[in-house]
């Protein structure tokens, strides 16, 4: 019996262990190779343009992490971020056909929508706690 309740704390201590250890930890953003891959299952990328896709990638990538060890203030940040995404939508745009770049846009606003509604609901948490 002693044995189980040991083996249960010690795991309890490893769960909140790992999530003490990315609680304070900046979002994110999947690497290029996650990126490329599922955009070739969602768009059905041809293998050229998965070449060129993932350099595109990887430079947005690139440029997001810069974004992120950038010691500027938020609005400086938002406004890099932002020309990462309108090069990267440039880019991709010569790459992809149209029906494929209307497919991407539209999951785009999709993920952006699904961001708005999480950040509202967290909005909404976090107000409900303070007083």
């Amino acid at each position: 019996m002693k044995v189980v309740h040991f083996l249960t704390a010690a795991f309890l201590s490893v769960m909140v262990l790992a999530g003490t250890a990315s609680f304070g930890q900046e979002r994110h953003h999947p690497d290029a190779k996650t990126m490329t891959d599922s955009m070739k299952s969602k768009l059905s990328l041809s293998d050229d343009q998965y070449s060129k896709v993932y350099n595109i990638n990887q430079q947005f990538s690139d440029d997001m992490s810069k974004v992120k060890t950038d010691n500027g203030d938020k609005t400086a940040k938002r406004e890099q971020a932002r020309k990462a995404y309108e090069q990267r939508d440039a880019e991709l745009k010569k790459v992809l056909t149209d029906d494929q770049y209307k497919m991407y846009k539209n999951h785009e606003m999709k993920m952006k929508k699904r961001m708005d509604e999480h950040r509202q609901k967290k909005a909404a948490s976090t107000s409900g706690t303070e007083k």
